[in-house]
This record gives C-alpha cells, sequence and structure tokens, in this order.
C-alpha cells in the first residue's frame, strides 16, 4: 500500500477517534435535560438553558456586592473572585463553585475574561449589556472551562438565544446590609431562586415582577 494512502489511512483514524471522544464528552450531546453556564462579565449571570425546547432561565448579579467565597476564603467582591482564584491557582475552580454557591444550582460551564480579573458594574441596563456582550464571547478574549470543541461552539450558540426565549432575573439588589457592606446570603437568594433554573419558561404570570419578559424587543429576534 502506498505509504501516502496509509499516512491518510492514519489520520483519518485519528481524527475518529478525537471526533468521538469530543462527542462522547459533550455536555450539550448528554442526554441531560439541561446545560446551565455562568459568564463572569460587568454583569455576572447564570443562564439554564432548556435543551429539549430551546428554552433558558438567566440570573444576574452585582459584582460589587460581597459574596461568601466556597472553600473558607471568606467575604470578597463577586467582581474580584477571579482574582483570588488567579492567586490561589484554581480561577476556574473558584468561579464555578461560587456561582453554584449564589445559584443553588450546577454549573457546568464557566466563562470569564482572559485579561481582566476584576470586574466592576457596568451602568448599563442589563438587556442592553447582554445583547452587545454575548457576541464577544469568544477564545480571543474570554477562557472556557470546558476544552470540549463541540460545547465551546453550542455554547455560543446558547448564548444568542432569542430574547423570547428567555426568562430574566435580577438579583442585583437582593443582598443585606451590614456595617455598611452589601453582602449576598445563599440561604437568602434561595426564595428568590427556588426552582427557577428548573421551570418550565412558559408557566411563571407575566405579572410576575422579578421576570422581565422581553417579548416587545422585536427588533432583536432575528439574534
Amino acid at each position: 500500500m502506498d505509504s501516502k494512502i496509509k499516512l491518510f489511512l492514519l489520520f483519518g483514524f485519528l481524527f475518529l477517534l478525537i471526533a468521538a471522544a469530543q462527542v462522547k464528552t459533550s455536555i450539550f450531546l448528554s442526554k441531560r435535560e439541561r446545560v446551565s453556564i455562568a459568564v463572569f462579565g460587568e454583569k455576572p449571570y447564570v443562564l439554564s438553558y432548556d435543551k429539549k425546547n430551546h428554552l433558558g432561565h438567566l440570573a444576574y448579579f452585582d459584582p460589587n456586592i460581597l459574596v461568601n467565597v466556597p472553600g473558607g476564603y471568606g467575604w470578597y467582591r463577586l467582581g474580584s473572585v477571579s482574582l483570588l482564584g488567579k492567586i490561589e491557582g484554581q480561577q476556574k475552580e473558584l468561579l464555578k463553585r461560587t456561582f453554584e454557591e449564589l445559584s443553588g444550582a450546577f454549573v457546568d460551564i464557566v466563562v470569564y475574561p482572559k485579561d481582566s480579573a476584576v470586574i466592576d458594574r457596568t451602568k448599563s441596563a442589563f438587556v442592553d449589556y447582554f445583547l452587545s456582550s454575548r457576541s464577544k464571547i469568544t477564545p480571543n478574549f474570554y477562557k472556557f472551562s470546558t476544552d470540549n470543541i463541540i460545547d465551546r461552539f453550542l455554547l455560543k450558540k446558547t448564548l444568542r438565544l432569542r430574547m423570547d426565549k428567555l426568562v430574566i432575573l435580577s438579583l442585583e439588589k437582593d443582598y443585606f446590609k451590614k456595617n455598611k457592606k452589601s453582602y449576598y446570603r445563599a440561604e437568602l437568594l434561595d426564595s428568590r431562586l427556588k426552582g427557577f433554573f428548573y421551570q418550565d419558561i412558559f408557566s411563571s404570570s407575566f405579572s410576575d415582577p422579578p421576570f422581565l419578559f422581553c417579548l416587545f424587543y422585536l427588533k432583536f429576534l432575528s439574534l
């Protein structure tokens, strides 16, 4: 057999092995009903995506509020957790565990900026921030806690969900004050988030004030 054909067959076999491994380890292609994504940015948020119905529940936080970082690290600004993780050599792990603590839900993938380890709150409304920032979540500017190529591709597609497919909950003001400092406490957030990441997107009342139903953003329906 010609050496070029052997080489071609070898590379073809290796490609199939790699592709099979990617499919096998993909979270999006697994049998799980939901995938949860945490994005660390000027308005940090957790998005729970229903794969079957192509719907999402999203909760966002204020990066200036103090959070109790799991692992005995104590209270830090949410916007500084990435820097703490970088110093400790476990950036992905601390961000993932902190988002899980806040949301009360398992987080599959964490996305965080490459350059900026400290985040300050933007003054923009969340919907404006979300629409303008989601297209910038690429390997050029962000790091991903997963190396799976399929999941990275589908993650970017998920973040581009139409706005009428999302229920958005603000948790920017769900904190308590003590000694002039503001704190997020997981047990206080539970009353707002209990079941939020697992319910049918259309089961909630349109009159429920925490939910921002963006059905009237018709100009964004093509996104």
